[in-house]
């Protein structure tokens, strides 16, 4: 006896875990257009797979050899995917490394620390004044070559006016 299957609009699939890699999957359709038919074989389904065996048949090898296979091209995108993030961050390093690199070698003419061309405050700033609340005016300390510049804050919000905020290549 031949039946005909209606053509769905839009396929239903039921999903459900054969393996940790490996998902089976059924157009609801296919059994008679009904999601408790379907239901009902994806149980009976589970049940042969649990307990029977070597005696699941062909339709069950067939399904698991497709649900591996999808699997498999599934693995496959995904190590593409992790391959492509590795390379264009491999890609970014160098281009950041190759930034610092020239950053380093070229000549600066901002002069480190507190002064005119480096870190300048405002003119009129003065603690407690409009221009400069919150913290008391920088102090630098120079050591081994490098300026270390610092603003000590004593207030939960601090406004601090600089004329200039150039920051030399050993100042920190």
């Amino acid at each position: 006896m031949s039946r005909t299957l209606p053509k769905p609009s839009t396929a239903r699939f039921v999903l459900t875990s054969i393996t940790a890699a490996a998902v089976f999957y059924a157009p609801t359709t296919a059994f008679a257009g009904s999601s408790e038919s379907a239901r009902a074989v994806m149980q009976r389904y589970i049940a042969i797979q649990g307990g029977a065996g070597a005696g699941t048949g062909a339709v069950a090898g067939a399904a698991t050899t497709s649900a591996g296979s999808q699997a498999g091209v599934l693995a496959t995108n995904a190590r593409a995917t992790v391959a492509r993030y590795n390379e264009q961050r491999q890609s970014m390093q160098a281009l950041q490394s190759a930034a610092r690199a020239a950053a380093q070698a070229a000549a600066s003419s901002v002069p480190n620390g507190l002064g005119a061309g480096g870190l300048l405050i405002a003119p009129g700033a003065t603690v407690g004044s409009a221009l400069w609340t919150g913290a008391q005016l920088p102090t630098q300390q120079v050591a081994d070559g490098l300026t270390t510049v610092t603003v000590d804050q004593n207030d939960s919000q601090a406004l601090l006016t600089w004329q200039n905020f150039n920051i030399g290549r050993e100042t920190k």
